[in-house]
């Protein structure tokens, strides 16, 4: 119980204290003691019982005459509390530090917590580190099962994350075990798993995910050799990302499969996933390991959409002019000098209708450029490029019904203040074989600041009022902003 007067908290009354004792039978004041210590007991119980009954009328108080916050409807504060939930990548993996997670919100009060505990929507993504902890093992992996426990029958999103950088950050094989049985109990529950852990742990990594969907392996150093041991035929993937794994040692159904990323992988593995993924419609390809004299069957692939290739440059060479790709909408790259030497080519051979190229970097501006009419997206995901030759990509007639830039803002001001955005903006482009009288360029600015939101800073420089001055139509997004001239 708890002193009224001081706050000291105790669950004894101290009423055993020694005290000489009747030997033939209590006396008339031990009769009377124990009648008093009786009556004490009973008065401990009823203030224990009114502390608890006032401690509910005033969580009950709070809510009915509380803050907006307690009077907001329940679909309403769930909604809050997922965005208050940490800044994740599509595997589940934290990538913003000092994030307020679930756990804390329980803390706050009894109405958080009972909002909290109700959304099962909060606990089915996890991200467990293990290594350079200072919790007890034991602790971890409790807090792991009841973590999950709190899911109830959501898909559970699994990212584990294993240190071993040093010897004093090194993981706790017990801990390992006991959170690989922890995750082994809800394993028809597992949905989406990332593992990014050494090697030796993923070769004794035992947990049976039947219905696992969405899988990414990345050992730290070292190619898989052996077959992955959690993964067999009746593992029916739509999503896999992976470095250094052989595509012949996943021993999985590869007929659902609709998106790859694949790093550090042979010839051999990228022939196996056009071959047997007839689904696809999504490639992502770096860092292809292989001779000078890498030849390539010809393939066709009926459903694939987007093809991304970076960082191996002269070896995508031979599989442009291998593919046929009747779908492909977009393509991707790195190295620029690829897409007039075999793009072209391969939509003329595939008659496909590709409409946006994404450039991750933009260097050396290739003399046998040619002109690109069916391509209306243009997106430039790295805010170091070289102005020269993306200056000489836009105004000049290579992309001559782009209709839709997307860039950093970086690239943006520079381009801004040597003129490309006002004549990209100013000037119409019809439509081949339209028409019509054009189509006004829109340009979308991404400002990747660190808190995940645009901050419109820019907007209230003077360049944000000479912007305005333009009468251009400025649309603010999370991310960034958008420009379109106003159609007349």
């Amino acid at each position: 119980m708890t002193c009224w007067l001081c706050g000291f908290e105790t669950t004894n009354l101290f009423t055993n204290t020694e005290s000489p004792t009747c030997r033939n039978g209590p006396c008339k004041v031990c009769i009377a003691v124990k009648r008093v210590d009786e009556e004490i007991n009973q008065a401990a119980a009823a203030l224990r019982r009114l502390l608890v009954e006032r401690s509910n009328l005033r969580s009950e108080q709070n809510r009915v005459h509380g803050s907006l916050m307690h009077r907001l409807p329940i679909e309403l504060k769930n909604y809050i509390f997922q965005l208050l939930s940490p800044l994740r990548d599509n595997w589940g993996r934290i990538i913003a530090p000092g994030v307020i997670m679930p756990l804390y919100l329980t803390s706050v009060c009894t109405g958080w917590r009972d909002i909290a505990l109700s959304n099962p929507f909060l606990w089915s993504t996890i991200h467990i580190r293990i290594g350079g902890q200072v919790s007890r093992t034991s602790d971890r992996i409790n807090f792991v099962r009841e973590w999950i426990l709190r899911s109830r029958t959501m898909p559970l999103t699994f990212h584990l994350d294993i240190q071993t950088e040093d010897d004093d950050d090194d993981y706790d094989e017990e801990e390992l075990k006991g959170i690989i049985g922890a995750i082994s109990q809800s394993s028809n529950r597992c949905h989406s798993l990332s593992l990014d852990i050494p090697l030796e742990v993923l070769r004794s990594f035992s947990i049976q995910c039947q219905h696992l969907k969405r899988l990414r392996i990345t050992p730290r150093i070292g190619f898989i050799r052996e077959p992955v041991p959690f993964l067999n035929s009746e593992v029916a993937l739509e999503e896999i990302e992976t470095r250094f794994v052989p595509y012949q040692s996943l021993q999985i159904s590869w007929n659902h499969l609709s998106s790859a990323k694949v790093g550090f992988s042979s010839p051999e593995d990228i022939v196996h996933l056009f071959q047997h993924a007839p689904q696809m419609t999504y490639c992502h390809i770096s860092e292809l390991v292989c001779s000078s004299t890498f030849t390539m069957p010809p393939i066709t692939h009926q459903k694939l959409k987007t093809l991304i290739l970076c960082r191996a440059h002269s070896n995508f060479e031979a599989m442009l002019r291998s593919l046929t790709l009747p779908c492909l909408q977009e393509f991707g790259t790195d190295y620029l000098a690829v897409i007039p030497r075999y793009l072209p080519a391969l939509v003329e051979r595939s008659s496909c209708p590709l409409t946006r190229i994404t450039l991750f970097d933009i260097y050396g501006f290739p003399n046998d450029f040619h002109s690109l009419p069916g391509v209306t997206d243009l997106v430039l995901e790295s805010p170091f490029v070289e102005y020269v030759h993306l200056e000489k990509l836009l105004l000049e007639e290579y992309l001559p019904n782009l209709s839709r830039l997307t860039l950093r803002l970086e690239p943006f001001l520079h381009l801004w203040k040597a003129g490309t955005i006002s004549k990209l903006l100013d000037r119409k482009w019809p439509w081949a074989g339209d028409g019509s009288e054009g189509q006004h360029r829109k340009i979308l600015v991404i400002d990747p600041i660190e808190a995940g939101e645009f901050s419109g800073s820019v907007l209230e420089t003077d360049i944000g009022e000479r912007l305005k001055d333009m009468q251009w139509n400025i649309r603010l997004r999370r991310d960034g902003f958008e420009l379109m001239v106003p159609e007349v």
